[in-house]
């Protein structure tokens, strides 16, 4: 695997990713990238601040002083043999009110909103007319002119952003632009990539352009067979895969830690791509994932193993490991490195290549506790109530600190799990498995079960952890253990929630049963809080770059919780 592309948890996407680039990758920083075997890291760039082009010359006022940071950090990434890449999602729309469309109306596309940049109105720059085919293909060239270190760019062309005419369409109606309408939306699709190949090639014809399949979906081979031959293919790694979950088979249609893949319509496209001669990546997450993002990683080794030989089975090229979140350094990271590169690993059997691992990087002698105890692990996550909904929009990133649900609740929405918590939190739990996007496939109850399930089957794991573990005194294993011992507390609470939340919703409430709930989730989170103390890492939610949840705030629940145990009839009170 050629290339693998990772990424800074300071780093922020919605922020100025590119002007903050140098203060974030310092030569410590990019040392220990290299040293987890990553050669490639990335920067979101909005193509309109990045570059000047003739076509739209009032764009890019400050594209000189992006270019000179990009510059800065490049040179200092090549000492390590890192090369920075950037992200594209273009054209990036602009906000129906913006001045650009009084100097330009004749390129407005169609209208839509753009959530993740907090516009609710904005229009399309159709990529169908001439002149915003130009802006991509010039703006591109200019910029790899300008910057001649980047090793090259990724695009992802139907994504919350609302670009082109087709990105948020769904299905095969029309997109409602005349000239968008009258091709294939595939055809559109591919020539914004092709259009920045073109571009970034005349200049850098070593660079090289990734083209993500991000929602592609039933248009995925019509757009491949259109991409440039020199485009790489990356393919998300698990969405479209199936799994068992309590008793039915699920879709996995969100990256995951807990199945291993590679998923049908990951060989789907791999096929394809390898067919025409195209290059192959594949996009997954090694860290952590929206199963639980709050934790510095899913210690779920022998899964990562299952996706390592997949990936040098199928002669993968190369890989973009994480997203904006599930980035720190850890176990995973090092063991991911450590599979994808052993020239020996075909010949070796799952436990002698997860004992090499336990001993390099633990520090162990004896590495079979350790096993056993990552093998629980995966047990556990094998119960996760995997769906897109529910990872958006249930409570489980902050469950630790969220109020165990009561009768009479105010009526508040879920809130998205990838954006700051707004307080006070969401209430309609019912939510997170009939969605109004659509229905899980789970009940309530299954998410109690679930979680009830996983909480068991990790606390035997973790024991076996801590036995493996116990007067070990090397950093990274006491900071696996207390990751491996947090992520026992979230299982708990969320498992709390639900059963409380379903007692809260029946007639007549069972005070009794619930005083009993919340005093072990007291007692849990006891423990919990002294595991959080002083804690700088976990907690935090890269994507939202925001903390989800600290040793204060649990603390504060444990003393709601302990005042109403406390204030509960004495026959009731549990406490």
């Amino acid at each position: 695997m050629k290339t693998r592309i990772f990424r800074a948890p300071a780093a922020r996407y919605y922020a100025e990713d590119i002007l903050e680039g140098p203060d974030v990758y310092d030569d410590g920083g990019l040392a220990d990238l290299a040293r987890d075997g990553f050669n490639g890291i990335w920067l979101r760039a909005r193509l309109r601040d990045a570059c000047r082009t003739a076509v739209f010359p009032e764009l890019g006022a400050d594209a000189g002083r992006q270019q000179e940071r990009l510059n800065q950090l490049g040179e200092r990434a090549r000492r390590h043999d890192v090369r920075v890449w950037l992200y594209l999602n273009e054209p990036l729309c602009f906000p129906a009110d913006h001045p650009f469309w009084k100097r330009h109306p004749a390129v407005k596309g169609v209208p839509g909103s753009s959530g993740m940049d907090d516009w609710p109105r904005t229009f399309a720059l159709c990529t169908s007319h001439p002149d915003v085919q130009a802006f991509l293909r010039d703006g591109v060239k200019e910029l790899f002119r300008a910057c001649p270190t980047l090793g090259g760019v990724f695009t992802i062309t139907r994504s919350e952003h609302h670009t082109h005419c087709w990105s948020h369409v769904a299905g095969e109606k029309p997109s409602g632009c005349p000239r968008c309408d009258a091709r294939d939306p595939a055809e559109v699709i591919a020539e914004v990539t092709n259009l920045i190949a073109e571009g970034m090639h005349a200049v850098a014809p070593d660079a090289q352009v990734i083209a993500w399949n991000w929602a592609w979906d039933d248009w995925q081979t019509r757009i491949i067979d259109r991409l440039d031959r020199r485009v790489i293919v990356m393919a998300d790694f698990e969405s479209g895969g199936r799994k068992v979950i309590a008793g039915k088979e699920r879709c996995i249609n969100e990256y995951s830690r807990s199945y291993i893949g590679p998923s049908e319509q990951f060989l789907t496209a791999h096929r394809q791509a390898r067919a025409r001669g195209q290059v192959v990546f594949a996009k997954l997450q090694i860290g952590t994932t929206h199963e639980l993002a709050t934790v510095n990683n899913l210690p779920l080794i022998p899964n990562l193993l299952g996706k390592a030989r997949a990936l040098r089975r199928l002669d993968v090229d190369g890989a973009l490991c994480c997203w904006n979140f599930g980035n720190r350094l850890t176990l995973n990271t090092w063991a991911f490195h450590r599979f994808v590169t052993d020239e020996r690993l075909d010949g070796k059997s799952d436990d002698e290549a997860l004992g090499a691992v336990a001993r390099e990087y633990l520090g162990v002698t004896d590495a079979e506790p350790v096993l056993a105890a990552w093998r629980w692990f995966v047990k556990a996550f094998d119960h996760y109530p995997f769906h897109r909904h529910f990872l958006y929009s249930s409570p489980v990133n902050y469950a630790v600190v969220y109020p165990l649900p009561r009768p009479g609740d105010a009526d508040r929405p879920m809130p998205w799990t990838w954006i700051p918590l707004q307080k006070p939190y969401g209430t309609r739990l019912r939510e997170t498995a009939d969605h109004p996007w659509g229905q899980t496939g789970f009940t309530l109850e299954e998410y109690r079960d679930a979680f009830a399930a996983m909480t068991e089957d990790f606390a035997v794991g973790l024991e076996a952890y801590a036995r493996a573990l116990a007067g070990n005194t090397r950093p990274a294993a006491m900071r696996e253990l207390r990751n491996a011992r947090v992520i026992a507390h979230v299982l708990r609470s969320a498992s709390n929630i639900y059963a409380t939340y379903l007692l809260a919703q029946a007639e007549p409430f069972d005070e009794p049963a619930w005083c009993e709930i919340a005093a072990d989730e007291a007692a849990h989170l006891e423990d919990l809080a002294s595991w959080l103390r002083g804690e700088t890492e976990i907690g935090f939610h890269s994507e939202a770059s925001a903390w989800f949840f600290t040793e204060p705030e649990v603390r504060e629940k444990i003393a709601a919780l302990r005042h109403h145990l406390r204030h509960a009839p004495a026959k009731e009170n549990v406490s």
